[in-house]
């Protein structure tokens, strides 16, 4: 499964090798947001013969606005991303607590969204009202799929670090200490469980929650290239 592991180019992520400009293969770089931060490099671009003219929420072109800090006093989005922050992220959820796993993991996802910017971060094309937009179509992007392939692999080697962890799923945290708090830390149900079903679009079946835990056991029967292949 293919991902792209930011935690490598945390350090400046404005020169990772995923932003390759080649005009056949490349993903491109950042946009030109003196025109709605359309990309100008890459096979994507509205410069290469390859074009794509995205369709959602309406015909554009695949836009990137990158910024490291989004305010003066926010947080850089690379604060969060590096091998320190996600290892820590592992080690305080340890043994079974899904609740801080989950927050630290949203923390991390949502720092790579805005980054990037444009489509990933659900920025509305320059001809749509501002707030009109939802953040439904961050997958124009093709680093919507290798972000969340990384998110994916971190939980899985979460997984693996403990017993107690590879089924762990839950709404509400294990501690008192942080039942207690009720902001900052997102939406969560209490009574979440590992048989509440997954819904998806009109092709997709409902799962329960349980069924999506092994990646390498079907219907799933991917790995990354760290893991063991399934068997």
């Amino acid at each position: 499964m293919p991902y792209w592991d930011w935690s490598r180019d945390h350090r400046d992520l404005f020169k990772a090798p995923v932003f390759d400009p080649d005009p056949v293969s490349g993903l491109g770089e950042n946009g030109a947001c003196d025109d709605d931060c359309n990309i100008q490099t890459g096979a994507l671009s509205e410069l290469s013969h390859s074009a794509v003219n995205l369709s959602w929420p309406i015909p554009h072109v695949l836009r990137r606005n990158m910024t490291v800090r989004a305010e003066p006093d926010d947080d850089p989005h690379n604060s969060t991303v590096g091998v320190e922050f996600v290892s820590q992220a592992m080690e305080i959820s340890t043994p079974g607590d899904y609740f801080m796993f989950q927050h630290k993991m949203t923390q991390i996802h949502n720092h790579i969204h805005n980054f990037v910017g444009g489509d990933l971060e659900g920025e509305c094309p320059k001809i749509i009202p501002k707030y009109e937009c939802s953040g439904s179509f961050t997958s124009n992007d093709p680093l919507f799929w290798l972000h969340h392939g990384q998110m994916d692999r971190i939980w899985w080697n979460w997984q693996m670090a403990h017993p107690h962890n590879f089924d762990a799923f839950h709404g509400f945290a294990l501690t008192k200490e942080f039942q207690q708090m009720q902001t900052g830390w997102g939406d969560f149900k209490p009574n979440a469980s590992v048989d509440h079903m997954l819904r998806f679009d009109h092709v997709t079946a409902p799962v329960h929650v349980s069924r999506t835990f092994n990646v390498s056991a079907p219907p799933f029967c991917y790995y990354y290239d760290d893991q063991e292949p399934p068997v």
